[in-house]
């Protein structure tokens, strides 16, 4: 998203809808809002095979006060608004597992349970999310979001996943057919309104999230400017590459570079 001098809200994939930019946000905070929110809500929302059909007609009365869910890589751009979504539709407990250093941060998002990964591996994840489950709920988990998008964290999150439920991942990487079972739906979102099929309920989505940024049910993630314009960029990369930037969303702004 970017800010014209309408000051309105703007897709970057495609310009089906514009909305005002609350004045309380950036444009930076803005821009980090387009497609990282999309994949979220395509995965969750959109009607199958888009994503698992949770609420397509973004229908406010629908909730699932009491369902626990699961979001791997909690602290990452994707998985802050999957958090948020997760919130807003009452899903409880939020279980996110994300580094410690962010759990206050994601527990102001929506997230109930902060699994540090840290001092967790994949390997164990299953039997901890077990563990919480047991605490707080007699629902099954029937609802994984993978914004990580690894074999062993989709592995884990799959091996987490109950009978009937279904796992969103970002990227999808290919599980050993041993390790696969019909009971559970395994779907990677593709969040772009680019394709004839998923045009109308891009539609929707931009004029419920346009609701939604100005309300503050979804905030923005948290953002850094990159320094001299399309320049910054080799070295944002770079720090990305060397895990240095975490929990932040790196912005460019090319008219700096000017």
């Amino acid at each position: 998203m970017i800010r014209q001098p309408s000051s309105s809200i703007v897709s970057s994939q495609q310009m089906l809808l514009q909305r005002h930019i609350p004045e309380r946000y950036s444009y930076s905070q803005a821009a980090s809002i387009s497609l990282a929110v999309t994949c979220g809500i395509f995965g969750l929302l959109a009607p199958k095979p888009i994503g698992i059909a949770l609420n397509p007609t973004f229908d406010p009365t629908v909730k699932f006060t009491g369902q626990p869910a699961l979001c791997i890589g909690g602290s990452t751009s994707v998985g802050q608004y999957v958090i948020q979504l997760l919130r807003e539709f009452q899903f409880s407990p939020i279980i996110a597992y994300a580094s410690a250093k962010h759990g206050p941060y994601l527990k102001e998002l929506g997230a109930t349970h902060i699994i540090d990964r840290q001092s967790v591996s994949f390997a164990n994840l299953p039997s901890t999310v077990s563990n919480i489950l047991s605490e707080t709920t007699s629902s099954p988990l029937k609802l994984v979001f993978d914004a990580f998008s690894g074999y062993d964290a989709q592995k884990a999150g799959y091996t987490c996943l109950a009978d009937g439920g279904d796992i969103v991942t970002t990227y999808m990487i290919e599980l050993k057919p041993e390790e696969l079972v019909d009971s559970k739906n395994l779907l990677q979102v593709i969040g772009t309104v680019h394709w004839p099929h998923t045009r109308e309920f891009g539609k929707q989505m931009w004029r419920a999230l346009g609701r939604w940024v100005e309300d503050g049910v979804i905030v923005p993630n948290k953002v850094e400017d990159l320094p001299n314009g399309l320049y910054g960029i080799a070295d944002g990369l770079e720090r990305l590459k060397n895990g240095a930037v975490s929990c932040v969303k790196l912005i460019a702004h090319p008219q700096d570079g000017l």
